[in-house]
């Protein structure tokens, strides 16, 4: 009798667990550029974009990195349903919207490559590993790794290098009457 119950009080705590579904909390985060290729002087746009099914309520330990002796920051913007709460050069950015945001471009850096550049290089922006909080219910976290997109940078001269001579040649055919 004690084996009978024994086995039925597991049998049921076996399906009482397997209805609980354990969800782990997803979120994608990517790094994009609007030009791969610029010139000295020229402004580019690099975007942070977050996609989480659960929604994002936020990313925490931000840091964007990037190639100072290239590369200045002109200006960075946080989409309008997000605030950064961040101090120094570590962005915590939070979710101030009650609807839920499931994919967003989260934040935009201006950068402006230097007029000091002579010769052709490549100039890296890089995030630091980070947290992006989802799910406001469950108060789910996933740690991302950093991300990285690359520009080139090509002086005048370098560019063209490569291009070909599209003149043509043309013959003027003159009549004259006497």
């Amino acid at each position: 009798m004690k084996k009978l119950i024994a086995s039925l009080t597991i049998i049921v705590l076996i399906i009482l667990l397997g209805t609980v579904a354990v969800q782990a909390a997803t979120a994608t985060v990517e790094l994009k550029t609007d030009k791969t290729t610029i010139k000295p002087g020229d402004s580019f746009i690099v975007t942070l974009s977050i996609t989480s099914p659960d929604g994002i309520n936020g990313a925490t330990g931000l840091t964007i990195n990037y190639d100072t002796d290239k590369l200045e920051k002109v200006s960075g913007t946080v989409e309008t349903n997000f605030t950064n709460i961040g101090t120094g050069d570590t962005l915590d950015i939070i979710c101030n919207s009650t609807d839920k945001v499931t994919s967003v471009d989260i934040y935009k850096i201006e950068f402006k490559a230097k007029t000091s550049i002579a010769s052709e290089t490549t100039a890296t922006i890089s995030t630091s590993n980070m947290t992006v909080d989802t799910d406001a219910t469950s108060n789910s976290e996933v740690s991302v790794t950093e991300k990285a997109v690359t520009v080139t940078i090509k002086p005048e001269e370098d560019q063209n290098t490569n291009t070909t001579d599209n003149t043509t040649n043309s013959s003027i055919n003159e009549n004259t009457s006497n």
